[in-house]
Formats: structure tokens, C-alpha cells, sequence
């Protein structure tokens, strides 16, 4: 009976894996540098749910999707397929490492927004004399 739960368990990491895997390729091939012509200009990528992200944020985005779906994959196929493998202990320090890169990219580009608003406004900057 357990292994047909754990069959079930590595077809979905597998699925997961994959999928998250493909989605950081995707995310790393349209957050790269000069993909939208001008190299000069940063052209922010639209991301359903998170808004507008620059393409630093981007590239961490699908680092991050393709970290996790590794480790995903690693864990999911069979121990003597892959070496490389996080230990189960350590396993939780994966999503949470990517989860705090994620966000601290994205709270930087909010950051970063906001002081731009705040540049931006009639009086100038919140300092000028």
C-alpha cells in the first residue's frame, strides 16, 4: 500500500517539477536583457498577479522556478538517477530560499517605484531645498 502512495507522490513531483522547471526556462528567456529591441530602455514585464516587475526581478522569478523544479525532479525520480539532491532535513530551505529571494526582489522594485513617485512629484524630491 505505501508504494502506491509513494508512485503517486513521484508522478506528482514529476508533474511539479517539470512544470515549474519549463515555467523558470520560460521566465529566463522573456526576462532577458535587450529581448524587446531596445537595450537602453527597461521594459517592465507584465506578470498575472504581481503587476509589472523589472526584468531583475524577472530572472530571479525564473531562477527560482527553476531551482525549485529541479530539486522537485531530483526528489521524485528514482535515488541512483541523480546525485545532486538536497537532504530530506534541509529539503524545507529550498521553497524558502526561493521564496525570500522572490520577495525580496520584488520589494525592492516596489521600493524603487516609490521613490521614483516620489521624484516625480510637483514638490521634488522629499529632501529639496
Amino acid at each position: 500500500m505505501n508504494t502506491h502512495l509513494f508512485d503517486v507522490w513521484s508522478v506528482m513531483g514529476l508533474v511539479f517539477g517539470a512544470g515549474s522547471a519549463v515555467a523558470g526556462v520560460w521566465m529566463l528567456a522573456i526576462a532577458r536583457p535587450g529581448r524587446f529591441g531596445d537595450h537602453s530602455t527597461p521594459v517592465p514585464l507584465p506578470i498575472q498577479g504581481l503587476g509589472e516587475v523589472t526584468r531583475p526581478t524577472g530572472l530571479v522569478i525564473g531562477l527560482s522556478l527553476l531551482g525549485v523544479g529541479y530539486h522537485l525532479l531530483a526528489w521524485s525520480l528514482p535515488p541512483d538517477w541523480i546525485s545532486l539532491r538536497v537532504s530530506p532535513a534541509m529539503w524545507p530551505v529550498v521553497p524558502i530560499v526561493a521564496g525570500v529571494a522572490v520577495g525580496a526582489s520584488l520589494a525592492i522594485d516596489r521600493l524603487a517605484d516609490a521613490a521614483d513617485n516620489a521624484n516625480d512629484s510637483p514638490g521634488g524630491p522629499p529632501n529639496a531645498c
